[in-house]
């Protein structure tokens, strides 16, 4: 017996044993006879499971040729064109795959992802919500639906996909954050809170876990909770020197000036060359009036990177305080160099003229 015949019956008698449906084994059967007058469906199907896409698409072309009705050459030809860069003609054929045999769920995974690749976000959800109607408890395909919310910008559906995955795949960190991240972004504070708590819990030395809620919360202003996580963070990784700066923003921005030097300047011991470190220096300098040592951050700062163009917007913002207009017109002509459209630059240097 043939090898690709005990793969397409495994994956449809598995396919059948999930979802109900029957599959037809005469057509599984006359599948079988086929390879036997037309071995070039064999070769096709051997080709792709290689991983020799290239060969596999002038031998599964012609099988399907030969073969019009074969799910197995469909199905081998779409994963061979979508491997090769021919994404729109691949959603063909897995379409005319499926359209033979709807139980092989995996065929229609692969299509899904493939529409999802190409920004075809309606398409593949229309795909992934076929598949959970077979299987409701297939896992990548949750996944798959929850990451396209999340790009669409639908918080709240996003949320519901990426806590189905969580309860089927708990010990995954990753979908943990995603569902934490897309909890924060609906601002149900209730809900994220204890979505963080249970997190924490469950993955208590993760510093991965507990560094990422940190950003997610810093990311929506809420800077006293970042805190808390990053602190949690660096007492399981005391190496993560990016949390360190981060909780110096943080506490910057709660206006607790001392905290935010104290831990800029462990960052620093660590990170000599940090732009942004040497940026956040100048704006706590700045924000004391402290002229002269936000100058000197700020150049330090564009030092560390000559391509920083928000370091050079504040420079020349210094430099414009300390009524030196010529260097501030030449800070805010690099920062515009750089990124011609950076609103503040623009309006600066009008304002100079």
């Amino acid at each position: 017996m043939r090898n690709w015949f005990f793969t397409i019956f495994i994956l449809v008698c598995l396919s059948s044993f999930m979802t109900g449906c029957v599959p037809d084994s005469r057509k599984i059967a006359q599948e079988s006879r086929q390879a036997d007058t037309d071995p070039m469906i064999d070769e096709c199907f051997m080709l792709v499971e290689s991983g020799k896409y290239s060969e596999a698409v002038d031998t599964c072309g012609q099988a399907v040729m030969n073969n019009p009705d074969s799910f197995i050459a469909l199905a081998a030809y779409a994963r061979a064109l979508a491997e090769t860069g021919q994404p729109e003609q691949a959603v063909l054929y897995y379409r005319q795959a499926l359209d033979i045999e709807s139980s092989v769920l995996i065929t229609r995974m692969e299509l899904g992802i493939l529409l999802k690749q190409q920004g075809l976000y309606d398409e593949a959800l229309k795909e992934f919500e076929i598949l959970l109607d077979s299987q409701s408890d297939y896992y990548q395909a949750i996944l798959e639906m929850a990451r396209i919310y999340k790009i669409k910008g639908n918080w709240q559906l996003a949320a519901e996909k990426f806590r189905r995955a969580s309860e089927l795949q708990p010990g995954d960190e990753f979908i943990r954050i995603d569902l934490i991240r897309m909890l924060v972004k609906t601002e149900k504070k209730s809900e994220y809170q204890d979505a963080i708590l249970k997190a924490s819990n469950d993955f208590p030395e993760s510093a991965v876990l507990h560094f990422s809620v940190g950003m997610i919360l810093q990311e929506q202003n809420h800077f006293v909770d970042a805190i808390n996580y990053y602190q949690r963070g660096i007492s399981i990784d005391p190496g993560n020197s990016v949390a360190r700066l981060n909780i110096a923003f943080c506490y910057y921005n709660e206006g607790q000036i001392g905290n935010a030097r104290k831990n800029l300047a462990l960052y620093l011991v660590k990170e000599p060359r940090s732009s942004s470190g040497h940026m956040l220096a100048g704006q706590i300098a700045l924000s004391q009036d402290n002229l002269s040592d936000a100058e000197a951050s700020f150049r330090t700062a564009i030092d560390c990177d000559t391509r920083n163009a928000a370091a050079f917007v504040l420079l020349g913002n210094v430099l414009q305080k300390q009524g030196e207009r010529n260097g501030a017109k030449d800070a805010y002509r690099q920062a515009l160099r750089i990124n011609p459209n950076d609103p503040v630059a623009k309006r600066n240097l009008k304002r100079l003229y």
